[in-house]
């Protein structure tokens, strides 16, 4: 009987069941996805461990790609070259390495999860089997790995065979067929550069001097020789013989030879003319110099051998691909232009649209696919010049074939970026609206931004009048100008193609500092001799811009963008600036947030004598606040300074509060004439040197000395009297520095990190350096000094190798910390807060006075030990609001707050908002917080939905069926007579009908009650919006349904 009830109602029973897993479901989180297209299926997808990267190899196109958010969107990976990977392997042992193989020698490997891949090679082609790579279990073996190779000989095997067209039987049964080999003569294909040896071109060129066996030249290396290594090899597995013989020794002097340990050498090479543009390929030994006559030298041993390229060529420039390594372009005068993909191994010559213009736009941009390229020409300028103007054109096989973008355009870039996620086909130029006559005399005519999808095929014009753009980190910025160009509108996009306008704090408008003639001159980008602002370096999830506040001498304020680059708060006031635009900003390579700026301290007074006194400042939250740096205790002679002596001890002991009249004060990024040589190296993280001096002002270079932290900028120590140019090599193991002041003949190099120097002469003659570089990592041991003798007329190269010192490895034991060569530290070890940007990060570092050489280990990641609580180190000023003296933000007077946002607060599926405050969390800090640890949150409220209602309004809501049911099931009792014991006799059924089905009616009409309640709800909401959108239907309205029509319509459905 039971099955027969629920059989009658199973339609409303289901029903019910249905909505209330409807109610259940709708609080929970909708399963968020994301899709993503490729051209081909994958030959292998993998994720690396318990991590948020993975990888996918298109085997087809030979693209590998990369995504670091779980698989939510993909990249091409940073490094390798686009169409070249046949395989990608995994580690199984190690899920930080990954390895992509070409069918060449040269591959790519990654053991950061695929954020950066390098390159190695392999004697011989991997083999072409499903796993050419087997890898080593043990923790401490899991480097060593063994691979399967194609073996290549010069070999000449034949079979025995019948010819095709012979009319004969062989007449013999079956035989396996007898392989006759036969050697070949050897060739120059046959060898192989030796070991300590690098091709450069096709010659195989010592990676350095040579190491010998013991007991050889042990006389005057000057006189004395010995037999070495000519440079070349056979191939492992090369049977040829005779031919060619490379690899036979060759007779040399005992000066090219390795020094015995301990010992520093060098090499000098003259250059015929002075040296003006110079540069590594990244992680590389190779390295390109252009001279002031247009020819471009090449070494691939870090300056110890050179090479002139095409010396019957004349470059105007040489550029290095912004996203491959292995790649660079030389640019002549005319239509033709020479590549490299190998990091110099081989050049070849290309065929150009137009020869390169002469406006002072950047001859080529690069696109994250490495073949993909846009190339600014000159078009008619070799005539009289009516109509010469600038031709853009795009590539994307390498320039094989070009194809027109526009013309009479001022810069012109692709959108994607690295980090700027935007359509990879978009192109964005600065055109100029008129497009006839010479450009020449365009200068002050207004110019469009214009973007173009499909490579530039649909464009749109997306502003009338621009100043420029340029591309930061995630940011597109566009510097827009109103009609008249008496206005500025900074423009950001997260895409390049939605824009919003940057908001600035009252009286900080673009509009009130900008004049028309900073339309005039252009340097770069948005940087102008008179223009309202530039844009700084970005890489902490918000913009920084310095606007220009004073013109002559310049300074002006560090504005800093919330996270996606609309809303700007003020940082710090006064920020020095050149005349060409270029700021005292420059933040911390490896240390995220510390950033160190020089001030205009006497604004007023400068104004008048033109003469502006500059202090420093440092920040280590990102620019919520800006401090002055420590100076130390006493001088590199140990004697204290004199503003320490004149003011007691009292600060040197407390080091809470540091006296304006002794800081310590460093010549900052406008004073630099190499841009490069930064205060902080990317292989060791916390290290910085700089050119200062300690008292109430930044005094004249030509007076300073040279200053060392190893702590991110919280302490610092003098290493050394007056002002030298520095480089870091083998991750910091090696310091050195040069005389800056005049010219020298000797360098000094410190191997505990500035605690003692020793002295090198390199040369007889003084020569005046100018630049101290080593390769991009600093990871080397060889440096390069460049320079010119006094009253010469070329440069001097001298190459400095201290690779002898020692040959002791540094050992690194994770497993073990304090028991090895390392040490772990953490950049807030010195200050009261325990945490950086909510985080409490550990590093390794080589303990100071180790020595040993760190090599080209593989970089260890930093450890985040513990995720802090929420600090008002965590905070910046809110839009509109400024910091007062007792550091609190504060509303700027005659300014209004933002208002709050509940819409925007809440579409991220959130259950609460909260009410703005003067503060809000710093884009870059991951602290963990609530209540009163979050200054930013202000009075909380519900988002709406399910969760806008507490939950007695849910119970109540609930509960009302159940009380209706029981109301009824309690009067049907009381109504049918069991409450008294009636008995009823059964007549045509209906009366037992209702017996067995009341019950069940009353429990069915549960969920209609639902029903009922969502359209009582929806004919209120109608009721409420009828008018709204009816009220044009003037004379007319609807007829009411006669109550007693609907009573007999339920009386027939009865």
């Amino acid at each position: 009987m039971l099955t027969t009830m629920l059989g009658r109602h199973r339609a409303p029973v289901l029903l019910f069941y249905f909505l209330f897993s409807c109610l259940l479901l709708a609080s929970a989180q909708k399963p968020e996805h994301t899709i993503s297209s490729f051209d081909n299926l994958p030959a292998n997808v993998f994720f690396f461990d318990d991590t948020q990267s993975a990888i996918y190899h298109d085997s087809i196109e030979g693209n590998v790609y990369v995504s670091q958010d779980e698989g939510k969107t993909w990249n091409l990976a940073d490094g390798i070259p686009k169409g070249k990977i046949s395989m990608v392997i995994e580690h199984p042992f190690n899920n930080r390495y990954a390895f992509a193989l070409t069918d060449k020698e040269e591959h790519y490997r990654t053991d950061n999860r695929g954020k950066t891949w390098r390159t190695f090679k392999l004697p011989l082609p991997p083999a072409l089997v499903p796993k050419p790579l087997s890898f080593h279990a043990s923790a401490g073996m899991d480097g060593h790995i063994l691979y399967q190779c194609q073996l290549r000989s010069d070999l000449f095997v034949w079979y025995k065979r019948r010819k095709p067209d012979a009319d004969c039987y062989v007449g013999e049964k079956f035989k396996d067929p007898v392989m006759h080999e036969e050697d070949c003569e050897c060739t120059d294909a046959d060898y192989e550069c030796d070991y300590n040896f690098v091709r450069s071109g096709d010659e195989c060129v010592p990676a350095g001097p040579e190491p010998i066996p013991a007991g050889v030249c042990v006389g005057d290396p000057n006189k004395e020789t010995y037999l070495g290594s000519s440079g070349y090899r056979k191939i492992p597995g090369n049977t040829c013989r005779d031919g060619v013989k490379k690899d036979e020794k060759v007779e040399k002097k005992c000066s090219q030879a390795a020094p015995k340990e301990g010992d520093v050498i060098h090499q000098t090479f003259e250059f015929p003319n002075y040296i003006v543009q110079h540069a590594y390929f990244k992680d590389s030994t190779t390295f390109l110099v252009r001279t002031a006559e247009g020819a471009v030298w090449q070494s691939s041993n870090e300056g110890y051998t050179w090479k002139q390229l095409f010396p019957d060529k004349r470059f105007l420039a040489f550029y290095h691909h912004k996203f491959s390594n292995e790649r660079a372009y030389l640019i002549t005068e005319t239509k033709f232009f020479y590549y490299t993909t190998d990091t110099g191994r081989t050049w070849y010559e290309q065929g150009a649209p137009t020869p390169p213009n002469t406006f002072g736009v950047e001859v080529l941009r690069f696109h994250p696919n490495t073949d993909t390229l846009i190339w600014t020409g000159n078009e008619n300028c070799f005539s009289d010049g009516q109509n010469c103007h600038t031709e853009a054109s795009y590539t994307r096989d390498n320039g094989r074939n070009w194809y027109f973008v526009e013309k009479y355009v001022r810069n012109c870039a692709f959108t994607k970026d690295k980090d700027l996620y935007a359509d990879p086909t978009e192109i964005v130029c600065e055109s100029y609206a008129e497009k006839t006559g010479s450009q020449v005399r365009m200068q002050l005519e207004p110019m469009q931004l214009v973007v173009g999808a499909n490579y530039f095929s649909r464009k749109r014009k997306v502003f009338e009048q621009v100043v420029g753009f340029a591309k930061f980190s995630e940011f597109l910025v566009v510097a827009s100008a109103e009609p008249g160009g008496r206005s500025l509108e900074l423009q950001v996009s997260l895409d390049g193609y939605h824009f919003a306008a940057g908001q600035f704090p009252r009286g900080m408008h673009p509009e009130t500092h900008v004049r028309l003639r900073c339309f005039i001159t252009l340097i770069h980008a948005l940087i102008s001799s008179i223009q309202a602002y530039t844009i700084l370096e970005s890489s902490t999830k918000s913009l920084f811009i310095h606007m220009t506040m004073s013109e002559d001498p310049f300074y002006g304020n560090i504005l800093k963008s919330n996270s996606n680059g609309t809303y700007f708060g003020l940082s710090i006031e006064n920020v020095n600036r050149n005349d060409a635009g270029f700021v005292d900003f420059e933040k911390m390579i490896g240390l995220d947030g510390i950033a160190l700026i020089n001030i205009v301290s006497n604004t007023a007074e400068a104004k008048i004598s033109r003469k502006k006194k500059l202090r420093t400042r440092i920040t280590h939250n990102d620019g919520s606040t800006w401090k002055p740096l420590t100076p130390p205790k006493v001088d590199s002679q140990g004697r204290p300074y004199e503003c320490n002596t004149a003011l007691g001890f009292l600060t040197i002991l407390t080091h809470v509060l540091i006296d304006q009249r002794c800081a310590l004060h460093l010549h900052g990024y406008t004073e630099r004439l190499d841009p490069r040589a930064t205060f902080s190296s990317p292989s060791v993280v916390g290290l910085i040197m700089a050119v200062g001096n300690v008292g109430e002002e930044l005094a004249p270079y030509q007076d300073s000395d040279t200053f060392l932290s190893r702590d991110g900028g919280f302490t610092w120590e003098e290493i050394h009297k007056d002002a030298h140019l520095w480089e870091f090599g083998d991750s910091g193991s090696i310091l050195v520095i040069v005389n800056d002041e005049e010219p020298t003949d000797y360098l000094l190099f410190s191997t505990d990190q500035g605690l003692s120097w020793r002295e090198y002469k390199f040369s007889k003659d003084k020569i005046r350096i100018r630049f101290v570089v080593t390769v991009t990592s600093d990871t080397s041991r060889r440096f390069i000094l460049m320079g010119d003798y006094p009253k010469s007329s070329g440069s001097v190269a001298i190459h400095v190798d201290f690779t002898a010192l020692t040959s002791k490895r540094c050992v690194l034991n994770r497993e073990k910390p304090g028991e090895d060569d390392f040490e772990l530290w953490s950049p807030s070890e010195e200050r009261e807060e325990r945490c950086l940007f909510g985080r409490r990060t550990l590093y390794h570092r080589r303990v100071r006075d180790a020595n040993c050489v760190v090599g080209k280990q593989d970089k260890v990641e930093e450890n985040i030990v513990e995720t802090c609580p929420c600090a008002k180190v965590d905070f910046e000023c809110e839009f509109n609001y400024v910091k007062n003296d007792a550091d609190e933000c504060v509303l700027l007077p005659g300014a209004i707050p933002l208002p709050n946002d509940e819409v925007e607060a809440c579409k991220s599926g959130e259950d609460y908002w909260y009410e703005r405050t003067p503060y809000r969390l710093i884009p870059y800090s991951s602290c963990d917080g609530d209540g009163e640890t979050r200054l930013d949150r202000g009075v909380r409220h519900a988002c709406p939905g399910f969760k806008a209602h507490g939950p007695f309004f849910w119970l109540f809501v609930l509960l009302i069926p159940f009380g209706v049911t029981a109301l009824i099931g309690y009067s049907y009792y009381r109504r049918s007579g069991l409450a008294r014991g009636t008995i009823r006799l059964p007549g045509d059924g209906l009366s037992s009908y209702r017996y067995e089905s009341g019950i069940l009616d009353t429990l069915a009409s549960v969920p209609w009650y639902l029903v009922g309640i969502a359209g009582i709800a929806w004919e209120w909401i109608a009721s409420r919006t009828e008018g709204v959108f009816y009220r044009s239907r003037r004379g007319y309205r609807d007829l009411r349904v006669d109550e007693d029509a609907q009573i007999l319509r339920f009386e027939d459905e009865d």
